[in-house]
């Protein structure tokens, strides 16, 4: 019988021949020794086999999250990188240098202190590594970015691998923004009704400066150039430009121009 290092069995070595064996003994021991090597064997290459099967769910998953796995060995500063973290990075498989300038380079400019803001974090402070920061490929197309990772140290303390994942949060981001940008036009829109409920001059009566009152507030909620009244003449046979402000130079005209 063969079994693996737990003692569970794995199969069987049979001999088969024409002739009957002369020394059983010599036999016995040579067929043990034998059953010996091609258990170990065996539970080798099935051990092999099973880690390459992990290893191909994990790209699987990593590619599917569209996730990425990192290192960073912080005594010799070289970074290795999953396939799918070059490919979140718009690059070619085996293109990463493994030179932490090269990631840093790929970094939007704007957000090159967070990734150092975090790392300092990480290494002096003890938290865990966490960054939220744009990268911009090749094509100039920005991409939002979240990094997790923890630090692995010596039995001194002293920092030696940061170890950790990126996952690509674009769409949550672009969708943060726009919420962020509606929820202030919002405000900007409900400011301007508030204005115009309590501005003195429409409350007055005034048709000349109240129209100059709608204008203005409009281009200032709506943040556009120009905003303009156009109002028909008596017999309703022509329209008349009769307010025109501008917001660059802040100031009203009638008419066109």
């Amino acid at each position: 019988p063969l079994f693996d290092s737990d003692d569970n069995p794995l199969g069987w070595l049979v001999v088969m021949g024409r002739k009957p064996i002369t020394d059983e003994q010599l036999a016995k021991t040579l067929l043990q020794i034998f059953a010996t090597r091609a258990a170990a064997e065996l539970e080798r290459q099935q051990s092999e086999a099973a880690l390459r099967q992990n290893e191909q769910l994990l790209r699987l998953s990593l590619s599917a999250a569209q996730m990425g796995a990192w290192d960073w060995n912080i005594v010799t500063g070289e970074e290795k990188w999953s396939n799918e973290l070059e490919s979140l990075f718009g690059m070619e498989l085996g293109s990463f240098q493994g030179k932490f300038e090269q990631f840093l380079a790929l970094v939007h400019p704007d957000d090159r202190a967070i990734i150092h803001e975090a790392q300092r974090r990480t290494l002096e402070e003890g938290q865990d590594y966490r960054a939220e920061y744009r990268i911009v490929l090749k094509d100039g197309t920005t991409r939002w970015l979240t990094s997790r990772g923890n630090v692995l140290r010596d039995p001194d303390g002293k920092p030696l691998l940061l170890t950790g994942v990126c996952l690509d949060i674009t769409d949550r981001k672009q969708a943060e923004i726009a919420l962020l940008e509606s929820e202030r036009q919002l405000r900007r829109q409900s400011q301007a009704l508030a204005e115009l409920a309590n501005h003195k001059t429409i409350a007055e009566g005034n048709l000349e400066e109240s129209l100059k009152v709608v204008t203005e507030v409009a281009a200032n909620a709506l943040e556009v150039e120009q905003v303009a009244v156009w109002l028909y003449n008596r017999d309703r046979t022509k329209l008349q430009c009769v307010d025109r402000y501008r917001r660059s130079t802040c100031r009203h005209s009638e008419g066109m121009e």
